[in-house]
């Protein structure tokens, strides 16, 4: 078994890009007191850091995660647990299903690290495929009349998330899925004018002498 890496940017020598919607990127889903509740159509392939495997759930079987300190474990329904793993613990869906947390369906892996208040539930994916549960929250449900103005949205989007990748190894994520950096639905937020838009961008982010830009901006207000 293979687990999920952290995140790395993707540049050459002097600094230009490759391929940034390639790029691993780390999104914090959830912290704190709340258990998260893990599920996948065909089950979930539960791993350590190192690939050794913890657990294989069931179909659509729904497992807790648990942590003491900075130690993590995944729990049956039934309530027994697998051995405690200095975590971070990766969560990988069977059969190409999409891993549900908290009923909620996301793309890629999930990494869950023991925190101070609880468990950081962090998803583990594409930039690309983030972007497409960026991309409508932050602007809005449009029509493919708008595509020009989505597109748009897709690439400053691209390269807010490809300018904050974190190479710092002891920071487990590299943005929040809320406010504080971009809003992020997972699928369930997903629709096909905005996929559409990061398919057609793919390759594309801001540039200023040769370099990715930070350009912030509003959800309403640019």
């Amino acid at each position: 078994c293979t687990t999920s890496l952290p995140a790395r940017r993707t540049t050459t020598a002097d600094g230009t890009v490759r391929n940034a919607g390639d790029t691993t990127i780390r999104v914090l889903l959830a912290s704190g007191p709340v258990v998260p509740r893990i599920a996948s159509p065909e089950g979930v392939m539960i791993t350590t850091r190192d690939g050794s495997m913890l657990a294989r759930t069931g179909r659509s079987e729904v497992w807790t995660a648990e942590h003491s300190g900075r130690r993590v474990r995944v729990v049956r329904p039934d309530g027994v647990g697998t051995v405690w793993a200095d975590g971070p613990v990766y969560a990988r869906p069977l059969g190409g299903g999409l891993l549900s947390v908290g009923g909620k369906p996301y793309r890629g892996d999930l990494a869950l690290f023991g925190g101070d208040s609880g468990v950081l539930v962090v998803n583990v994916l594409k930039i690309d495929d983030y972007l497409r549960g960026v991309v409508p929250l932050e602007i809005g449900t449009r029509s493919l009349a708008d595509s020009a103005a989505v597109q748009a949205q897709a690439v400053t989007a691209r390269s807010y998330a490809f300018i904050h990748l974190v190479s710092d190894p002891s920071r487990p994520y590299d943005l929040t899925g809320g406010v504080f950096d971009q809003v992020y639905g997972g699928v369930a937020a997903e629709t096909a004018v905005a996929s559409q838009a990061v398919e057609a961008t793919r390759t594309l982010v801001l540039r200023y002498a040769g370099r990715v830009v930070n350009a912030p901006y509003h959800s309403t207000c640019g």
